[in-house]
């Protein structure tokens, strides 16, 4: 959300295809390192039993579409899920077909789910 496409994309001026072939999706505002870096912190989100949270970086996004990103890790123990997701990030860099995103880069996947209440 730290780039220009993704401003663009919470405006509504692009739809998650165009951002992901956006010639600039590359270009971010926010660096770690950089002087005037921020950390943005926003409300806090109650997870529900069996909620799975994902952070990933642009490896995953810039090469997979959200609704497939979804039902990679919703459902299935998280260690497989992380391995099919990884798995179908590499696939799309490798396929460059034109018709999908796809952007060589490296993957970082961590995988959290709540567990049910009482356990």
């Amino acid at each position: 959300p730290h780039s220009p496409t993704g401003f663009a994309v919470e405006a509504g001026l692009l739809d998650e295809e165009e951002a992901v072939r956006h010639e600039q999706r590359h270009i971010i505002f926010n660096v770690i390192g950089a002087p005037d870096m921020r950390v943005d912190v926003s409300a806090a989100v109650e997870l529900a039993p069996f909620d799975t949270v994902l952070l990933a970086s642009d490896g995953v996004v810039d090469n997979l579409y959200i609704d497939e990103i979804v039902e990679i890790i919703r459902v299935g123990k998280l260690d497989r899920a992380a391995d099919r997701l990884l798995e179908a990030a590499r696939a799309r860099m490798e396929k460059r077909n034109g018709e999908d995103p796809s952007k060589p880069d490296d993957v970082t996947i961590v995988l959290f789910r709540r567990r049910r209440k009482g356990r």
